[in-house]
């Protein structure tokens, strides 16, 4: 096995902690394309043993190479994922240590989150290969040398042997270190937060239970010090928090002067951590000049790991932008990686190493050119605003929402009816309503801040109002989808409709069997599911549909496993817009080649129809499609009275209204070992300032809903209201007809005057009487999809059903013995579901036991549960009651 230097390091006359011109061997491509034998990491037990995929060893020695050279890379991971970034600087050292170079390699992580290393509490370290490591790297304290040490560190022993040091029955336990009580990252999240020991977290679980006091203390009070200073950490990964502004940025690599300039910094430029970044180009330019400026000829080596190739384009082209160098000099060397799966990147040892294309039949559909016109005039009128230091957020939230209503599978008619039925909070259902975009624009453009845009932006506001009016019956991405399982029935073929989430999964339910449609097919209606629901199944079936495009649905598309006749691939204009600039970077890389052939059936679709449109396709703007989904949390519980209400502030702005003795789960790190979660249950009047809790979303709710609903579990029926609910229904469908003139859209306008002319004041809760009215297929809708369909408050209400001439008895009857309860009862029952999906998801041996549950499917769960965690800043308890 080739060897590879890790530098010692030396103190330079400017005060800088730089790595010393040691002897190295050159990293030739076979080192980079080498395979190690780092088969110690350890699932639940010592006999089932993981070792890096191919990918992940390459990239591992690409992070080398840059640590070396002091040269800048960008890494493209396709077409699968890796969920931890920072486990490539873990594995680096792993590979050193293997080498006998003790002292790892130092790194510098960015941009680092709360939960950055929380799945690093779950990588288990095998008892028994760590002791073979420690045995193999080991320097006899009578000062004769082991050559197969390259670089000397004796503390490593005794830290490393401190796993071998436990009583005999939890040796036998097999108890392992996780790599986060291996190896030492110190995270800076806030300015005034410095670089603090982790001496306390080192083997965490294992040292009060060592044999021996003596031997305890000493390794407390002598090695772990030394290991866990961020002045001496060896192998130290530093990381740096993805809010710190450019001047505190700065100010932390300053720091890094006196502790230890690192030998290569770790950029995370994947999709699951860059989401949330507001920015994320100029902050990643940003960090890299400022290393280049900084240090100059002592900077740090760069790797920049990605997953997405229109990303990777775009932050090519900023360092282009922001920079006067050549490009040669400014621009990242591009690598690609094959990597199919979703994950850590550390798999069982077996001998065989594919990545498998799919061979069935690939055939894109592109529909709606007429908001791909609208969308791309309004990106580039914004840009000019904002090129003028002018503000266009109203444009850009008009913009958003147009294309989040073009890609429902639909109609937005059926999502306003599905938004209801889940009686989702009136904020969340504003942000699917077109008057909430569009009246800021209106006084946007009013107050002249619109300056010479203001022409181009009122054509395209008329056009935007005659695409929200199409669609609230159908978009065309939903008729097309319908045509296309319609064409499959009539051939005699099975068909299955994959689209992005739950919510799209409804509407588009709802709509294919929607009255007044097209005819129902002779055969059963098409299976749907929601692309996260399928956690690496197998879809069967002769035809195949995607509704959407998600990485996940494009990996599919790519490297799935379906042997049916064909796939069908429906997109809107923006989303083929977009689809074909994520796949153009890939045809330039070689490593891809293996999928060069797949991805030029999809481009040539796209191309050939958005010619025969007369659209181009030649500029990518940087815009990303976005998408309608709920990600609305359990924020309150309405039954609890405020003298008994907790008020929990969280730190992605939530604020949680608990009672005192209600549950939450608390993610502890030292309680995430050996097969544990890491959650456990506490009561909320124990919670405390910095504990990290889960909150259930409505995202991951929904997915376990549709898991228990595969397993035979219903949810939501309360049948002793169905039959007041459907005579209220009735009641307002009948008054309506016999009262108002016109369809249901001029009734809710006459209506809506009157109600004004009643109480002006109730203006803000009357967005909805189209809802309220529309009530034709509520006879037919099964009652646990009926929503209320009624206003939230009862002086609205009351005014409503007024002009509807209900008598006073009626309007009483119907809101405290049907309306109201039904909510509450619902209300109540998503509190008390929470709570049963919270142990499904940290109870796992009673949900496989109890619900039939599969333990891949709770594993699928409990990882998307972790993004699902946030910080707690504040507690506030009731107010205590003074008699």
């Amino acid at each position: 096995m080739e060897k590879i230097d890790c530098p010692a390091r030396r103190e330079t006359t400017e005060g800088i902690a730089v790595p010393s011109k040691t002897s190295m061997v050159g990293n030739t491509p076979g080192v980079f394309a080498r395979r190690s034998d780092l088969s110690f990491f350890a699932n639940h037990d010592d006999q089932t043993r993981l070792v890096p995929s191919e990918a992940i060893e390459r990239l591992v020695s690409l992070y080398l190479q840059a640590a070396k050279e002091k040269t800048a890379h960008v890494a493209l991971v396709w077409p699968g994922a890796l969920s931890a970034i920072p486990l490539l600087h873990s594995l680096a050292c792993f590979r050193l240590w293997e080498d006998g170079y003790k002292r790892g390699v130092r790194g510098l992580y960015y941009p680092s989150k709360r939960n950055s290393f929380h799945a690093l509490n779950h990588v288990f370290i095998s008892r028994s290969g760590l002791v073979g490591l420690a045995n193999r790297v080991f320097e006899p304290c009578d000062g004769s040398t082991n050559e197969q040490v390259h670089e000397s560190l004796r503390s490593k022993d005794s830290f490393l042997f401190a796993v071998n040091s436990q009583r005999k029955e939890l040796a036998e336990a097999s108890l392992r270190p996780c790599i986060n009580e291996l190896l030492p990252h110190f995270n800076q999240e806030t300015p005034a937060q410095g670089w603090v020991s982790y001496s306390d977290h080192f083997f965490f679980r294992l040292k009060s239970k060592l044999c021996g006091r003596k031997q305890a203390t000493a390794l407390k009070q002598c090695v772990f010090p030394e290991l866990g200073n961020p002045q001496y950490a060896p192998d130290a990964l530093f990381a740096l928090g993805h809010r710190l502004p450019h001047d505190s940025l700065a100010g932390a690599l300053r720091t890094l002067r006196k502790v230890g300039l690192p030998d290569v910094v770790l950029i995370d430029g994947s999709w699951n951590s860059i989401r949330s970044v507001k920015g994320w180009q100029q902050r990643v330019v940003g960090l890299i000049r400022l290393l280049r400026e900084m240090f100059k000829e002592h900077c740090p080596g760069v790797l920049v790991v990605m997953d997405e190739p229109r990303h990777m384009s775009w932050l090519q082209a900023a360092l282009l932008r922001d920079n006067d160098e050549p490009p040669s000099r400014v621009r990242l060397q591009q690598h690609g990686f094959v990597y199919t799966a979703v994950g850590l990147g550390l798999e069982p040892k077996t001998g065989e190493r594919c990545h498998p294309v799919a061979n069935c039949r690939v055939r894109v559909v592109v529909t709606d050119f007429e908001v791909g016109d609208v969308i791309d005039k309004l990106y580039h009128s914004a840009k000019r605003l904002e090129a003028q230091g002018h503000d266009a957020s109203s444009l850009w939230h008009v913009t958003n929402f147009l294309a989040k209503l073009s890609h429902l599978p639909g109609s937005s008619m059926i999502l306003m009816n599905e938004l209801h039925r889940r009686d989702a909070p009136p904020s969340a259902i504003g942000a699917f309503d077109w008057l909430h975009h569009k009246v800021p624009l209106l006084e946007f453009m009013r107050s002249g801040d619109a300056l010479d845009e203001r022409p181009l932006v009122e054509e395209l506001l008329r056009k935007a109002d005659r695409l929200v009016e199409a669609y609230r019956n159908n978009t065309p991405l939903g008729l097309r989808v319908e045509s296309e399982v319609q064409a499959a029935f009539q051939a005699g073929r099975n068909v299955s409709v994959v689209v992005r989430n739950p919510l799209h999964k409804s509407v588009l339910q709802s709509f294919l069997v929607r009255a007044g449609g097209n005819a129902r097919p002779p055969h059963p209606t098409a299976q749907v599911v929601a692309a996260g629901q399928l956690a690496g199944g197998v879809l069967e079936g002769d035809t195949l549909i995607y509704a959407d495009m998600s990485a996940a649905i494009l990996r599919d598309i790519v490297c799935g496993t379906f042997s049916g006749f064909e796939m069908v691939v429906a997109l809107t204009a923006p989303m083929a817009w977009q689809l074909k600039h994520t796949l153009d970077p890939l045809l330039l890389m070689p490593e891809f080649a293996a999928f060069h052939e797949r991805l030029k059936q999809v481009l040539d679709d796209i191309e050939r129809q958005f010619a025969g449109a007369g659209a181009s396709l030649l500029q990518d703007i940087e815009f990303r499609q976005p998408v309608f989904k709920l990600t609305t949390y359990e924020e309150n519980d309405a039954s609890v009275s405020d003298a008994e209400a907790v008020l929990v502030e969280l730190e992605n702005g939530l604020l949680l209204r608990r009672g005192l003795h209600s549950r939450t789960y608390v993610y502890d790190p030292d309680r995430a070992a050996d097969g544990y979660s890491g959650f456990h249950p506490i009561e909320v009047e124990n919670l405390q300032v910095g504990q990290q809790v889960f909150v259930m979303s409505g995202e991951l709710r929904e997915l376990i809903e549709a898991s228990l609903h595969e397993r035979g579990f219903a949810t939501g029926k309360h049948l002793e209201f169905e039959e007041g609910l459907r005579l209220y229904h009735e009641r307002v469908r009948t008054q309506a007809n016999r009262l108002f003139q016109g369809n249901r859209a001029a009734q809710a306008r006459m209506l809506r005057d009157k109600i004004l002319r009643r109480d002006a004041r109730l203006e803000p809760e009357l967005g909805n009487v189209y809802h309220w009215l529309n009530l034709a297929n509520s006879s037919e809708t099964p009652f646990e999809e009926l929503a209320p369909q009624a206003p939230r408050h009862f002086n609205a209400f009351r005014a409503f059903c007024q002009e509807l001439r209900f008598s006073d008895v009626e309007i009483q009857w119907f809101w405290d013995f049907i309306i109201r309860p039904l909510r509450g009862r619902r209300r109540k029952d998503g509190r008390w579901l929470s709570d049963i999906y919270s142990r499904i998801l940290f109870d796992p041996d009673s949900a496989i036991a109890y619900m039939g549950l599969s333990a891949a499917t709770i594993n699928s769960l409990r990882q998307k549960a972790l993004e699902n965690v946030f910080s707690v800043l504040e507690v506030v308890p009731p107010e205590p009651i003074v008699i």
